[in-house]
């Protein structure tokens, strides 16, 4: 990590811009790592939880309207999920899986203690498919537990991988889901049309 940082931009208590190294505009996380700070400032290195470098200015725009209201608790979180996928299955995910899964699980977290939660219609065709990232993500709910004492159902492990499948490769991808809830009615025809009821 950079050793020095200075806030550019401040967006609230717990998110500031700065810049890197080669002057490139860059996202800092951190419990009240903008707490009493001003443009100008030094950050405190031992507050940084993530540092995001948007790629472009769609991107930038992007996180910006996502990161306001996200607690750096779930960054952390977030993060540490995102660590188990990458060194199990050997691999590099983009780093708005991040900022995405983050939201999410912020979401899904209020949503439990609210009282309700929001079911996952395609589970059983994630778990089929994607069995060692479901295993994975199951540990991930586990992290969640342990951080919220919240205890969150299969159907958010579901939506932790298809955060992980989206996340793959260079670019923001958000047609995972789609390919799998197609898959589904294809399914759900042939056994209309054959009066069966596959596995």
């Amino acid at each position: 990590m950079q050793d020095h940082y200075v806030i550019t931009k401040l967006i609230n208590n717990n998110v500031v811009f700065s810049t890197d190294a080669g002057g490139r505009e860059i996202i800092v996380f951190g419990k009240a790592v903008g707490f009493g700070k001003k443009r100008g400032d030094s950050i405190d290195n031992s507050k940084i939880i993530k540092v995001f470098e948007p790629s472009d200015t769609k991107e930038k725009n992007f996180l910006m309207n996502l990161v306001e209201d996200i607690d750096p608790v779930y960054i952390d979180m977030a993060t540490k999920i995102i660590a188990l996928f990458e060194s199990r299955l050997h691999c590099k995910v983009n780093v708005m899986m991040n900022i995405s899964l983050s939201d999410h699980i912020h979401n899904a977290v209020r949503n439990k203690q609210e009282g309700f939660q929001v079911p996952l219609d395609i589970l059983e065709e994630v778990k089929t498919m994607y069995p060692r990232e479901f295993l994975i993500a199951k540990e991930g709910l586990d992290l969640i537990e342990k951080e919220t004492r919240t205890t969150l159902g299969e159907d958010e492990a579901g939506y932790i991988v298809l955060h992980y499948i989206n996340a793959q490769g260079q670019h923001f991808r958000s047609d995972a889901k789609v390919r799998l809830l197609f898959q589904e009615r294809v399914i759900q025809e042939i056994e209309r049309e054959y009066g069966v009821k596959l596995d």
